[in-house]
């Protein structure tokens, strides 16, 4: 199990050409290349867990800590961000489980799907 300290980012849509957001998928690439990811298995179970906004009440937050995170961006563009920088080579992944959940903090969770 891979559990990595770092807020998720989605790859940016190519239609939509927005200079932060590369900027902050390019700093996203730079922190987890700082980690020793090793993806060997096949059959893959990853869990997104996406800071709320501060802007939330105490009471709001309590209440959404691990329930599912049902907004944009979608799951294929944080999967996409998560294996371009990873995996380069995804055509030996048969099988992904992902989950996209509402967290205090940002972390990517990869395990094996058994």
């Amino acid at each position: 199990m891979s559990s990595i300290p770092v807020m998720p980012v989605p790859m940016p849509k190519q239609e939509r050409i927005l200079r932060p957001a590369y900027e902050a998928y390019f700093e996203y690439m730079d922190r987890l290349k700082g980690f020793d990811i090793n993806i060997t298995d096949e059959a893959l179970k990853v869990i997104f867990h996406i800071p709320m906004p501060g802007y939330w009440s105490d009471y709001y937050k309590a209440k959404m800590v691990g329930m599912p995170h049902r907004q944009m961006p979608d799951i294929m563009h944080y999967l996409r961000g998560l294996f371009n920088i990873v995996l380069p080579d995804h055509s030996r992944i048969w099988q992904i489980n992902a989950t996209k959940l509402w967290s205090d903090t940002g972390r990517i969770i990869i395990t094996r799907e058994d």
